[in-house]
């Protein structure tokens, strides 16, 4: 590992970075262009309620739909909030996925964010837009 850089298999234009405050970010290793797609991440629809003591139900489950919540599988898991982000969440229900899609012009080494929203469920009044 350089510079604390995580280099996944299989990914082009990202790295994970250790970050002293953060944990992890996801870090642009290329440019990209305002409504390029990054990452496509497939998801798993769960029904469950909502545990308020539950760290993994507060952490890991994002929002699908007013009745329910999902977990990705991929780098949207990790990416950071920012009240002002340079990505968008794009929910695609006809194929259950998650993109993460630039909503402005990213440079290399720039953190890829998004915005969270409030509450308990990631992206439920963020910048998500469902398809």
């Amino acid at each position: 590992m350089e510079n604390n850089k995580i280099i996944l298999p299989e990914t082009e234009g990202y790295y994970l970075q250790k970050d002293p405050q953060k944990g992890i970010a996801v870090i642009a290793s290329k440019n990209f262009k305002e409504g390029d797609v990054i990452s496509r991440n497939y998801i798993a629809v769960i029904d469950w309620e909502m545990d308020e003591t539950s760290a993994f139900q507060q952490t890991y489950p994002l929002y699908w739909s007013e009745e329910f919540s999902c977990i990705a599988f991929g780098v949207i898991n990790l990416v950071n909030h920012s009240f002002t982000p340079n990505c968008d969440v794009i929910v695609e229900t006809d194929s259950r996925t998650l993109s993460l899609v630039c909503c402005r012009d990213i440079s290399p080494e720039e953190e890829l964010t998004i915005d969270y929203g409030d509450g308990h469920y990631p992206f439920k009044h963020g910048n998500v837009k469902i398809y």
